[in-house]
């Protein structure tokens, strides 16, 4: 049946959209069953897999790149998902700002470094490198527990929001290569 909001498919047993929860009409029941053959542009859009990643890489990753890897790990998963079956959908913009945070983090601190003469201008390098930060850290947790609905929702499985809290990326990495 074809959604009257969001025009994607939906199988006949259904009452509500899996896409976007809007309700469907009632069908007339018949003698035989009627087939239907949506559009193309009507089918769900099929996304590529998720990226099965060993956690130690990603671990390894991340210190490599002085935690620069955390945002970009959500934009290779990005795609797919989005097209899964939930009510949330990531946006690359969070991701990408909080590249350019890090990235600006790692240059406030290597510029502090080289300030010996002057303290006040290195503590306040300092002190601006853990804000932009800590900055980051709030959007990527954020970000996650956004993940972690998605995989929720889509596979219809709970996952631990402490798990989540403390290990962000490498938890949700851990769940996505067991499903």
């Amino acid at each position: 049946m074809l959604c009257p909001n969001c025009k994607r498919y939906n199988v006949s047993t259904v009452e509500v959209c899996g896409a976007c929860g809007t309700a469907l009409p009632a069908q007339e029941t018949h003698s035989r069953p009627i087939e239907y053959n949506p559009p193309v542009e009507a089918q769900p859009a099929s996304a590529a897999p998720l990226k099965k990643t060993g956690v130690p890489l990603i671990l390894l990753l991340s210190l490599l790149t002085m935690g620069i890897y955390y945002p970009v790990w959500f934009i290779t998963q990005l795609e797919s998902l989005n097209a899964m079956n939930s009510t949330v959908k990531l946006k690359k913009g969070a991701f990408i700002t909080v590249i350019i945070l890090f990235a600006l983090s790692v240059v406030a601190a290597f510029a502090s470094i080289g300030l010996e003469g002057k303290a006040d201008a290195a503590r306040a390098l300092d002190l601006m490198s853990r804000f932009l930060n800590i900055a980051g850290g709030i959007i990527l947790l954020v970000e996650s527990f956004h993940v972690k609905r998605i995989l929720s929702e889509h596979f219809n499985t709970k996952l631990s929001g402490a798990a989540t809290f403390f290990f962000n990326v490498l938890y949700l990495q851990y769940k996505i290569n067991r499903l």
